[in-house]
């Protein structure tokens, strides 16, 4: 009869632990609270309120310098940091501060993001910094002129696999929060890192040591719909050109 008598209960203690298992992971994002040095654009300028910065994956898409034409139709945005500093930019003391949790549904918890977006475990993350056309915390990336951008992540060009930046199960973690900071980050397809310029232009270094450094390009990149009828025009000139012929 004993024995009777405690299997229901270890049944609901199982089940109950069980679902306990399904947590959600907070992903904490952005630069140390202490920094050493801070961000700037590609003038050698500090960063200013008009500077957005989200975390974020392409999915299965790779970002590079020869495709930003593609980013933002790839892009999936988890979390924005933008000023003031309540909303986690503040940009006289050169600190991102934010943080957002993935879902047991793979959704973010930053409910002014779209929820259609999931992501899936293993999914590389990014950071993304740009110079915003909007203040109210609705902006995004643009290609038109003066646009300054980086991205930058922690991959596996590091050979240090544990501490990438990849989508974590947000059920069965073996940890509820990760922390991803951009002095941490080891790539970047397009700007300066930790006092390394990479792809795109500038038109001035930063006086000190630095963090992040947007970059521009000298001829801006189309807009996925201008470059499709570039392309088209192109053709349409070959075929005409061989026509003649």
């Amino acid at each position: 009869m004993s024995y009777l008598f405690h299997f229901p209960f270890l049944l609901f203690l199982g089940l109950f632990f069980m679902g306990g298992s399904a947590r959600a992971v907070t992903i904490n994002w952005g630069t140390y609270i202490s920094p050493t040095s801070y961000l700037y654009d590609s003038t050698g300028a500090t960063l200013s309120d008009d500077f957005f910065f989200e975390l974020g994956t392409f999915g299965s898409f790779t970002a590079t310098e020869a495709n930003m034409s593609e980013w933002l139709t790839n892009w999936k945005p988890f979390d924005r940091a933008f000023a003031p500093s309540i909303e986690g930019w503040n940009s006289s003391a050169g600190i991102v501060a934010s943080s957002a949790t993935l879902e047991t549904d793979f959704t973010t918890s930053n409910t002014s993001l779209s929820q259609v977006n999931t992501f899936a475990p293993g999914e590389q993350a990014y950071i993304w910094i740009y110079k915003g056309i909007f203040g109210d915390g609705s902006s995004q990336p643009t290609l038109g002129e003066g646009f300054e951008w980086a991205l930058v992540t922690n991959d596996s060009s590091d050979g240090v696999p544990g501490d990438d930046w990849l989508m974590p199960v947000p059920s069965g973690h073996v940890a509820t929060s990760l922390d991803w900071r951009i002095e941490d980050a080891s790539a970047t397809p397009f700007g300066g890192l930790n006092d390394q310029s990479g792809p795109g232009e500038t038109s001035a270094d930063p006086a000190t040591s630095y963090i992040l450094q947007t970059h521009t390009l000298l001829t801006p990149v189309p807009e996925p719909g201008s470059a499709l009828l570039v392309s088209l025009a192109s053709i349409a000139m070959f075929w005409r050109r061989r026509h003649r012929v």
